[in-house]
């Protein structure tokens, strides 16, 4: 996606694919303008969500809760909880998966790699042919004060009734 914010081109491409263990995601996150980045949260589940950021969130069962969210800083700090809307505490930050998330910069972009095992999603095994999973892939950037989706997010990354769709092909490892 690459909306255009305060004239500046803030845009971000994502690659997804698959293998029998995990989820691959590859942000790519341009910055034209060459600023200072904005990504100073080091510790563990701290509020990366308003720095230069990227989120992955995730629903791998469209009909229940709880779905899962990742946010990745470009400095590599991670935040990852589930979210369940229909429990008091909706967020839980007790679930820390064994994820991998890797980040990269050049002069006119910064790049997330990560990897998410399947297991680490409520235990799931690999996607089925055809199973559809709801997701949506975000930009946070406090310097710009904007925020892009790759779905229509409503002014919340938490809509989750617009998230698209992830359709996984087991015979060739494509998403859709």
């Amino acid at each position: 996606w690459a909306p255009d914010f305060l004239g500046t081109r803030y845009s971000a491409g994502v690659s997804v694919c698959h293998d029998d263990q995990a989820l691959y995601l590859a942000y790519d996150c341009l910055n034209p303008q060459r600023r200072d980045l904005v990504a100073r949260l080091k510790d563990h589940d701290s509020g990366v969500y308003g720095e230069d950021a990227v989120d992955f969130l995730c629903r791998p069962n469209p009909e229940a809760f709880p779905y899962y969210q990742f946010i990745c800083n470009a400095i590599g700090t991670v935040y990852d909880s589930t979210i369940d809307p229909t429990r008091q505490t909706k967020a839980d930050l007790a679930y820390n998966p064994d994820c991998t998330f890797r980040t990269s910069r050049q002069d006119d972009r910064w790049q997330v790699e990560c990897k998410i095992p399947f297991a680490q999603l409520g235990g799931r095994a690999a996607p089925r042919e055809g199973e559809r999973w709801r997701v949506n892939f975000c930009r946070d950037s406090e310097s710009v004060s904007n925020y892009s989706s790759w779905a229509y997010a409503a002014g919340n990354f938490h809509t989750v009734e617009n998230y698209g769709e992830l359709i996984f092909s087991a015979s060739d490892r494509a998403i859709r």
